[in-house]
């Protein structure tokens, strides 16, 4: 730091001079710098404006499918018989399900081992589960049911085993951990134990089936189906069935377009594009007093972006003309003056209940609203998108601003420095022209 004592001499005040002389030196650092903020705060918009737009994105990325956007409620007459659940891959329908019999695991259990002496004779079990191939259980020399139980649990896949113990003996109680068999195959192959024994001390386990593995058996609207589950997944496309008990008569499955949960997952995509075409309307409207430089109104591609996303989503979808619904218009989803999505949930209902897929459509067609607004959104918003290659521009700027201002600041450091050596050298020779006339002075007295 350098030490001035200016002014002693001359009288001038000459730090505040130097001061001022370098403050207009500095002058170009500052208007760079304000640049900089200027472009800084551009960078700050396009970021905002990417998350906002890569909301929207995933949003409709949950609705571009049948599947996601799908919504169906499906209801039993009897649920103490069959409980059921639709996804987006049902279909309007009602249907007349007998529950016939339940599916059952396979279950196998050893002759009661005294709680006295339980212990097992040495040798090994040879376990298959659905017709795979043999799992091996080695039983040690000594060894008590709890911890072959244990060893059978760390060894086998696809079955498990326990114990049961009625105060006097202990059983070891084996079950399969899935229930019915493979169709067409004997159900004594979803779980089969094969014994064989070396030690001499000990009892052996004299495994027995205590149930037989069975497939669950229904009708719907009279045709004969079965499962290896009691979860019934395939007999009707959507739509599980878990059956709970058998039925004496048939019950009514029913299944219907879910207007509530439909709107749920439109009006989220509605509200966060909304929210984008927000932040659009603020950042590029330009109103008295408006910083341009501060805001994105002098982007002609974000200015434009409500315009193309309001052609974007009231387009109608070719691939639907003259169908029952091609555009989201037609079911109370329209465009405002604002360019934003106005929901009528009425509207939509009523849609949902004429004719839910016809809705779903509109959103999942290949050429449909989801597809084509994720299409527009991914030119923004992609790696090699339009908001990247602007704050890349951006950012390109703020390192040439910094150089610029490192450069600045050296010239205006060496120029204060050549100040300080100049008005240093002044002081001296005024001090030597003061003590001269003050020789003088004294010398004519």
């Amino acid at each position: 730091m350098t030490i001035r004592a200016g002014g002693l001499a001359s009288g001038l005040d000459t730090n505040s001079i130097i001061e001022q002389l370098v403050s207009i030196e500095r002058q170009p650092i500052r208007a760079m710098e304000s640049k900089k903020a200027s472009v800084s705060n551009q960078i700050s918009i396009y970021g905002k404006l990417k998350a906002a737009f890569t909301k929207v994105l995933d949003k409709l990325k949950a609705i571009d499918t049948v599947l996601e956007l799908g919504s169906f409620a499906a209801s039993s007459s009897n649920e103490k018989a069959f409980t059921t659940k639709a996804d987006g891959m049902a279909t309007k329908g009602d249907y007349d399900v007998t529950v016939g019999a339940l599916a059952k695991s396979a279950k196998m259990r050893s002759v009661g081992i005294s709680n006295a002496s339980p212990t097992v004779k040495a040798g090994t079990l040879s376990v298959t589960v659905r017709g795979g191939d043999p799992q091996t259980v080695a039983i040690e020399e000594g060894e008590s049911l709890t911890a072959v139980a244990e060893r059978f649990n760390q060894t086998v896949t696809g079955a498990f085993a326990t114990i049961i113990n009625d105060g006097t003996n202990s059983y070891l109680s084996i079950t399969a951990e899935k229930s019915g068999h493979t169709a067409g195959l004997d159900p004594s192959t979803a779980l089969a134990v094969t014994e064989s024994y070396t030690g001499a001390t000990g009892s052996e386990l004299g495994l027995t089936t205590t149930q037989a593995a069975q497939n669950a058996s229904l009708t719907i609207d009279g045709l004969a189906v079965t499962s290896e589950s009691n979860e019934v997944t395939t007999a009707i496309p959507g739509v599980t069935l878990s059956l709970l008990a058998p039925t004496a008569a048939a019950e009514k499955l029913t299944v219907k377009g879910d207007a509530a949960a439909m709107e749920t997952k439109i009006k989220e995509f509605v509200d966060a594009y909304n929210e984008a075409i927000d932040l659009i309307t603020k950042e590029t409207t330009v109103v008295e007093n408006t910083a341009r430089d501060k805001t994105l109104a002098g982007d002609a591609a974000v200015r434009g972006l409500r315009g193309e996303f309001s052609a974007l989503t009231s387009a109608a979808v070719s691939s639907l003309a003259g169908k029952t619904f091609d555009n989201i218009a037609a079911f109370g989803i329209k465009t405002s003056r604002s360019g934003k999505l106005e929901l009528d949930s009425a509207a939509l209902k009523t849609a949902v209940a004429k004719d839910p897929m016809a809705v779903v459509r509109v959103f999942t067609n290949a050429d449909g609203i989801a597809k084509r607004v994720k299409a527009g959104l991914e030119r923004y918003t992609g790696t090699d998108g339009v908001f990247k290659a602007r704050t890349d521009g951006l950012n390109a700027q703020i390192k040439s601003f910094d150089k610029r201002i490192d450069d600045l600041g050296l010239r205006a450091e060496r120029y204060e420095t050549l100040l300080i050596r100049q008005f240093g050298a002044l002081e001296k020779t005024a001090s030597a022209w003061t003590a001269q006339g003050n020789y003088l002075a004294n010398a004519l007295r």
